[in-house]
C-alpha cells in the first residue's frame, strides 16, 4: 500500500483524484486513514505532513461476449 505525505493545501478529494479515485470515500475509508478520519472534525482537511495511505485499486473484471464462447 503507497502512502502520500500532505503538502500545504492539500485535501483528501484532490489526492484521491490524482491517484486516479473515482470516489474520495474510496482513500478516506481505507482502514490505513483511520487515525486521520477520526482526528479531524472535517477529515478532507488534511495539515502539512498528514500521511495519507493510498488503497491499492482493484482492476474490474467483467464477463465480455468473446468469454461466453
Amino acid at each position: 500500500m503507497a502512502s502520500q505525505t500532505a503538502k500545504s493545501g492539500d485535501t483528501i478529494l484532490g489526492i484521491a483524484y490524482t491517484q486516479g479515485f473515482k470516489s474520495v470515500d474510496d482513500v478516506l475509508n481505507d482502514s490505513g486513514n483511520s487515525s486521520l478520519k477520526s482526528s479531524r472534525t472535517d477529515p478532507g482537511i488534511l495539515l502539512p505532513g498528514d500521511t495519507v495511505s493510498i488503497p491499492t485499486k482493484a482492476l474490474l473484471q467483467s464477463p465480455s461476449p468473446i468469454d461466453a464462447s
